[in-house]
């Protein structure tokens, strides 16, 4: 069967290609984060609240950034993204 290519990190930080079947369906929610330290920590916090209650999580894509000022100096970093999780198809009923 053919797939799709997908690089992963492996726990020692390391790039692992993996296959995805072709015939998987992805859904697409979208989230807004913030974080007062940077943009990326806003799209980790993203990534951690919505493993929280979403499997399968394949992708991250930020759709716009923010930043809130105050008195001259970013105060807030805020993220609006869409994650993309692959469909658990072996729940469907027959």
């Amino acid at each position: 069967m053919k797939g799709s290519q997908e690089k992963t990190r492996t726990e020692q930080g390391h790039a692992e290609e993996r296959f995805m079947a072709l015939e998987t369906v992805f859904k697409t929610i979208e989230l807004t984060a913030e974080s007062n330290t940077s943009w990326e920590a806003a799209a980790q916090q993203c990534i951690q609240e919505a493993s929280a209650t979403v499997k399968n999580i394949r992708e991250l894509k930020v759709e716009s950034m923010k930043a809130l000022v105050d008195d001259g100096q970013i105060v807030r970093y805020r993220l609006r993204c869409r994650v993309a999780f692959a469909v658990d198809t072996s729940m469907r009923e027959h």
